[in-house]
């Protein structure tokens, strides 16, 4: 059956591609996963059902000398999915900012050149528009220097302004049950998403939000979790990708 939009949202999130387990590199882990991801994006690109690429938080942490691979595992991937037409979304996560004054992240390097407008960063509470008419609302994790307040993104949302399609964020969630994230790989500070008003606002439009790394559904919001199992506590956890239809 066609959807609304007849939009495919790939969506993963959390890759920490500087992460280390066990003494253990999970670049290559990571790596082999994230191309298998965009491979699967471009491949379903199609007239009928166009793929849109979204990446929730969480590529690195912006110490090196770690960071600057996972940066160009990104750029790589992002030129990848730009020559095969398919738009990608890069948001920052609570690990990928850098406490500078400047806003500067792990994610900039794609911003700098050899990827068209089909690539965007969000590093800025914003709205993009990858396919027309399909509004993205997005919510990333920001500096301190950059910081707002998202519930003053959804209460100030034009009333003459159509909803989003997809909301996406790397944001804490209140309630949920908490793993390495808050853990091993606790970093920065609590800055939630605002659910019930995302939810009374817009009722029935998808939420995916980054950060935690067990998948799951949670009130609501779609949470795809680490692309791998990134401690020894993470066992549980089932590495994935979320795909939605809009």
């Amino acid at each position: 059956m066609k959807t609304k939009l007849g939009i495919r949202a790939i969506v993963s999130s959390d890759w920490h591609a500087d992460a280390v387990t066990a003494g253990e590199e999970r670049y290559g882990d990571v790596a082999n996963a994230a191309r298998m991801i965009a491979a699967y994006a471009i491949s379903s690109n199609r007239l009928a059902s166009r793929s849109l690429f979204v990446f929730a938080g969480d590529l690195s942490n912006p110490d090196p000398p770690r960071c600057w691979r996972a940066s160009k595992l990104a750029t790589q991937i992002a030129r990848l999915l730009d020559a095969a037409g398919v738009p990608s979304i890069w948001l920052t996560g609570n690990h990928d900012v850098l406490e500078d004054g400047y806003g500067s992240h792990t994610l900039m390097p794609l911003d700098a050149g050899g990827v068209s407008s089909w690539t965007r960063v969000v590093a800025e509470p914003t709205t993009l528009h990858p396919y027309d008419g399909c509004c993205v609302l997005c919510f990333p994790y920001v500096p301190r220097s950059h910081g707002y307040d998202p519930e003053a993104v959804v209460r100030d949302w034009p009333a003459i302004v159509a909803p989003p399609a997809l909301i996406v964020g790397h944001l804490m969630i209140e309630g949920i049950s908490v793993g390495s994230e808050t853990k091993d790989f606790a970093r920065g500070r609590d800055v939630f998403l605002p659910i019930d008003a995302l939810a009374k606002k817009w009722p029935g439009v998808p939420i995916v939000n980054g950060h935690y790394h067990a998948g799951q559904l949670y009130r609501g919001v779609h949470i795809p979790g680490s692309l791998a199992r990134l401690t020894l506590g993470e066992a549980h956890n089932s590495p994935r990708f979320l795909e939605i239809d809009l």
